[in-house]
């Protein structure tokens, strides 16, 4: 009888023990694999002319296909972005230009100690691996007339994801890094948005902007946190 208690009360130990570390063991392998990502994803880049040569000479294609894109948008395309799934695909896909995946660089947030894989499009898929471009925003090389929404997951398994970019501040420094190079932007002011209110992160006139988003609950109702970046000329 003694044994069977001892049993169970270790079995239940074990389960309890499980529950509690696993976030912690879930966000250590989470990092080491978007770690992995992002050193994969550096070492695939070609190496650029020092000389004349622009950036945009790297995958032109894809390149000009991206720059097509944001035109479009910011002349009335972004009216596309007006339901919980349009987001999730980006129009502008990798893999019809040769790539694996829909990996399009990576982001840094120094402040706040993150660096993230960041993808094309927040499919399920995508925000699992790392942070993601929402469709119909405007893709990561910048421009005047763009506004590139990167999503994430709040918390993911328990483990603390983009949650952290509550912690930013204005003024803070962030990087996105492209195959085409790495561009600053610093942060200019925080909201929480309804869940479902598009319009606030749509393109600024005349404006070059980053926006994080992750999910943020408000007196027990799901709103969304928003970090608004501008380009540091």
């Amino acid at each position: 009888m003694k044994k069977a208690v001892y049993v169970i009360i270790t079995l239940i130990f074990s389960i309890g023990l499980g529950v509690f570390l696993y976030p912690y063991v879930y966000n250590y392998v989470y990092n080491k694999q978007a770690s992995e990502a992002i050193s994969n994803f550096i070492e695939k880049l070609p190496e650029k002319d020092t000389g004349s040569e622009k950036s945009d000479t790297i995958y032109p294609e894809l390149y000009k296909a991206l720059a097509e894109y944001n035109i479009k948008l910011a002349n009335g395309a972004q009216i596309s972005l007006n339901s919980n799934t349009s987001y999730k695909k980006f129009p502008v896909s990798l893999k019809d230009y040769g790539f694996d995946d829909d990996m399009i660089g990576y982001i840094t947030l120094p402040t706040i100690g993150m660096e993230q894989p960041l993808y094309l499009g927040a499919s399920d898929e995508n925000l699992k691996a790392g942070v993601a471009v929402m469709g119909y925003t405007s893709a990561p090389i910048g421009g005047e007339n763009t506004n590139c929404v990167i999503a994430g997951h709040s918390t993911w398994r328990g483990a603390k994801r983009f949650k952290y970019i509550e912690n930013l501040k204005a003024g803070d420094e962030v990087f996105i890094t492209t195959f085409w190079g790495q561009r600053k932007y610093i942060v200019s002011h925080m909201a929480v948005i309804d869940d479902n209110d598009f319009a606030s992160i749509y393109i600024q006139t005349a404006k070059d902007m980053v926006t994080f988003m992750s999910c943020h609950y408000q007196n027990g109702v799901k709103m969304r946190y928003v970090v608004y970046c501008e380009f540091a000329e």
